[in-house]
């Protein structure tokens, strides 16, 4: 009697344990989706920052770094100062009138010299931290010359960032008996250097159409090429590459 009692108490006690091992508060429950689960879900893609369009940059840093001119108009504005904001025109002897400040040299300076010069000024004596800013609205100072298989040679002036392609349509395009080679020369640091173009090419989009800078040298078509620059075009194999000669 008392081993069927035992028996019956050690059943009882067994079943209670397995129903507690097998109840999970809901408060304790793990909610916590599998690892696995966690890996397959995708991720998203970072934005991508939309780049500037193409040439762009390059614009931009020739305008900044062009020569102020006599007969270029300038842009001039003073943050929050309406009345110091002026388009001017830099003079026969390269000067401008400025508000407050008089006369001031712009010829020779880039548009950042100028707006160095004009907010230092303007914080001696006038204004509590200035910002100002230089921009060339027309650069009729600047020129580029054309000659050769052309329609038009002449001098043309670059209103601001100017490509060959504007040069040659300004000019007339080339001659019915031309190819479409036009060679560069062009003076920097002392230096002379030159570069071969093929016109039809970047017209076709498999050559970029580069930026022409102030006194550029251009001479149109073979033909004339190689009557006064045979060597230099020799030297040139590549075409779209400045060399130093």
């Amino acid at each position: 009697m008392i081993r069927i009692l035992i028996v019956g108490l050690a059943l009882a006690f067994g079943a209670v344990t397995s129903a507690t091992a097998q109840f999970v508060p809901p408060a304790f429950q793990d909610t916590t989706a599998p690892q696995q689960d966690k890996d397959k879900t995708p991720k998203r893609a970072s934005p991508q920052k939309s780049l500037p369009a193409e040439g762009t940059e390059t614009k931009n840093a020739l305008r900044a770094a062009a020569i102020i001119g006599s007969g270029d108009v300038l842009d001039i504005s003073v943050f929050q100062v309406e009345e110091l904001s002026k388009t001017l025109e830099v003079s026969e002897t390269g000067t401008i009138n400025f508000p407050l400040l008089g006369e001031l040299r712009a010829a020779g300076k880039t548009p950042g010299e100028l707006e160095s010069e004009i907010t230092s000024k303007l914080a001696a004596d006038y204004l509590q931290h200035p910002v100002v800013t230089v921009f060339v609205k027309e650069s009729n100072s600047q020129r580029v010359t054309i000659s050769g298989q052309i329609d038009k040679p002449g001098i043309y002036p670059i209103k601001g960032p100017t490509s060959l392609m504007e040069i040659v349509a300004q000019a007339g395009g080339f001659k019915d008996q031309s190819d479409s080679t036009v060679l560069i020369l062009r003076e920097k640091g002392g230096s002379r250097m030159a570069a071969r173009y093929d016109v039809s090419e970047i017209q076709a989009g498999r050559a970029q159409d580069p930026l022409l800078q102030a006194n550029d040298v251009l001479i149109a078509g073979t033909s004339a090429i190689k009557q006064g620059f045979g060597l230099i075009l020799k030297a040139l194999p590549i075409a779209g590459l400045f060399a130093f000669l």
